[in-house]
């Protein structure tokens, strides 16, 4: 089967955090790639996140927190 994909967008404090969620076939754990923009749109960092996840919804949760902890520490 074909890669799969599942992205999302929040705004959290003004930020954009986008978070995709992506395994290379099904059966394989899903992993998570983080970008977040500050509100001027400036590209802040990527996180790629290689925690295995058994499901996509718990993956995307996860990138979102990684997200969420850049804003809250500073970082972005």
């Amino acid at each position: 089967m074909a890669r799969e994909s599942r992205y999302e967008i929040e705004t959290y404090l003004l930020h954009d955090i986008r978070v995709r969620a992506h395994r290379e076939r099904a059966g394989d754990a899903w992993r998570v790639r983080v970008d977040v923009r500050r509100p001027n749109g400036e590209h802040c960092r990527r996180i790629e996140d290689d925690t295995p996840w058994p499901q996509a919804e718990q993956a995307v949760l996860e990138g979102f927190r990684l997200g969420r902890t850049l804003v809250n520490n500073g970082e972005c």
